[in-house]
């Protein structure tokens, strides 16, 4: 018999026959029943560990082995000399926790240091989380698809996970009548913004949805926002962070694994938000929690401000990385109809709808078998039913270009060994920025973008028939600026994809 410690004291409850003693299993005499039974390699993992060294890993998630530059000065601050007196602080040093504030005033929000807690992960705020928040047996409701890691840490801290749907024909909006009937166990609700691996933000008619539910049930908004700092297509909610949710319990969440790229600096933390008298409330539960680990590094805490201060150029540098991917990816993409990309609003992945012709896991391993490419199976983070494919975005240009060609190509090869006619797939239902309104008096935003792009290259060919012409001064509009980083990403994108197709013509 194999259940959960919080499963056996549920039962013991509600069934006075159920028996009086744990069940004994003498296959995990050392173990508790919060590890699973089986650990062993899954079929990918272990055809992986077989093959040894991957040439196309498009499952690359530390962007410390993706080829960035990082400057040797970035960890120079970590041998501050305060850094040799131990001196601990259950919410962490305050200079950490006010240069954490001060990074939401990208968002315009203020937050204030003394709501603000560091841990030494992402993963361990949702421990904390968990044991201020929820008794054994309690639940949370997580996204599906999404981080397959919330099953293990609610496991470790003997709680549930409830599933609420993501709806893919809809831009992965929340599922908010699966939310609102939820089980009565549920203690809290988690959002990821922008979400993993679908890149999709939450709408803000969700957000104000959500908020309500949570205020009527007494429940607690966690928000995830580690990739908020990476909007790629964007979309409605991109611009706003939950750490200035007020009208209920709110806790958002971020880190420096993924706003510097430096996981191995073990720094992460939580804002507390919502109305004063709950802030309170939770505020000296969660100061208890986090002073029984104080698991934060002094060292990395007294450099974290210089950090921050510090983290611009490798910020662009893997913005610019995922933009040029993915922009790569379209070029790819437009050449396979039956093939769709779904908008990737922000984050460093990117999600392909593949017709179901072979199961998920069946052509992962051929690709990594046939052609050393390594790419994530939908499964992986609960999609519905069959046919997704999850391409990290982080890898070196040319590695990501020739990795999903090589995918690609693969795909196109099975739907001709299946014999099966495929109808060519449909772009995803994107979501518009533009009120009806506005699209009826200034037309769609792609020919805005277009008339603007041929204002600018007339500009440009006037400023060289006419070099004595002088123009007003000022920046350009921010639409404007988005065009042209977009004309450069698909330009770099082109060259890639051009170089490809040489080299395969010089083999031929």
């Amino acid at each position: 018999m194999d259940i959960s410690n919080s499963e056996f004291r549920i039962q013991k409850i509600l069934n006075p026959h159920f028996p009086r003693r744990w069940p004994y299993n003498h296959s995990m005499r050392y173990r508790s029943h919060r590890i699973p039974t089986d650990l062993g390699l899954n079929r990918l993992a272990d055809t992986r560990a077989r093959l040894g060294q991957i040439r196309f890993d498009l499952t690359l998630s530390n962007p410390t082995t993706c080829g960035f530059a990082y400057a040797d000065e970035l960890l120079r601050n970590l041998g501050n000399p305060k850094g040799l007196r131990y001196a601990p602080e259950a919410k962490g040093p305050l200079t950490a926790r006010a240069a954490v504030a001060a990074e939401y005033h990208r968002w315009n929000v203020e937050v204030d240091p003394e709501r603000l807690v560091l841990t030494a992960s992402t993963s361990e705020a949702y421990s904390f989380l968990f044991r201020l928040l929820c008794d054994p047996g309690n639940s949370v409701l997580v996204p599906a698809p999404s981080y397959p890691l919330f099953d293990h840490l609610a496991r470790l801290d003997d709680i549930r996970c409830e599933t609420y749907r993501l709806e893919a024909d809809a831009c992965w909006r929340l599922d908010m009548a699966a939310i609102e009937n939820a089980p009565h166990e549920v203690r809290a609700v988690i959002v990821v913004h922008p979400n993993n691996p679908t890149g999709s933000f939450v709408h803000p008619d969700d957000r104000e949805a959500l908020v309500t539910l949570c205020r009527d049930h007494n429940w607690a908004l966690i928000a995830d926002e580690v990739f908020l700092p990476y909007p790629l297509d964007g979309g409605p909610g991109a611009d706003s962070t939950f750490a200035e949710v007020e009208d209920c319990l709110c806790f958002a969440l971020g880190g420096l694994s993924k706003s510097l790229g430096l996981p191995q600096l073990k720094l992460a933390w939580i804002v507390m938000g919502g109305p004063n008298e709950a802030v309170a409330s939770v505020s000296e539960g969660l100061e208890y929690v986090s002073d029984a680990y104080l698991s934060v590094s002094t060292p990395v805490a007294l450099a974290t401000p210089q950090l921050l201060a510090n983290a611009a150029p490798l910020h662009k540098a893997i913005g610019d990385r995922c933009r040029v991917n993915l922009a790569t990816l379209r070029a790819l993409v437009s050449k396979h109809p039956a093939v769709s990309l779904h908008s990737v609003g922000g984050g460093w992945s990117a999600v392909l709808r593949v017709p179901a012709v072979v199961d998920e896991e069946s052509l992962c391993l051929r690709l990594l078998e046939e052609h050393s490419v390594a790419v994530h199976h939908g499964d992986l983070f609960a999609f519905p039913n069959q046919g997704w494919l999850i391409l990290s975005l982080l890898p070196t240009v040319e590695h990501f270009c020739e990795g999903a060609r090589l995918i690609l190509d693969t795909i196109a090869k099975s739907i001709g060994e299946s014999g099966l006619v495929v109808i060519p797939a449909q772009a995803p239902r994107q979501e518009h920025h533009d009120t009806a309104e506005d699209e009826q008096q200034n037309g769609t935003r792609q020919e805005r973008e277009l008339l603007e792009l041929k204002h600018d290259e007339e500009a440009s060919v006037d400023d060289r028939q006419h070099p004595g012409t002088e123009h007003r001064e000022g920046p350009p509009p921010p639409d404007a600026v988005n065009i042209a980083g977009h004309q450069r990403d698909d330009d770099e994108a082109r060259h890639h994809i051009r170089q490809i197709e040489t080299d395969e013509l010089r083999e031929r």
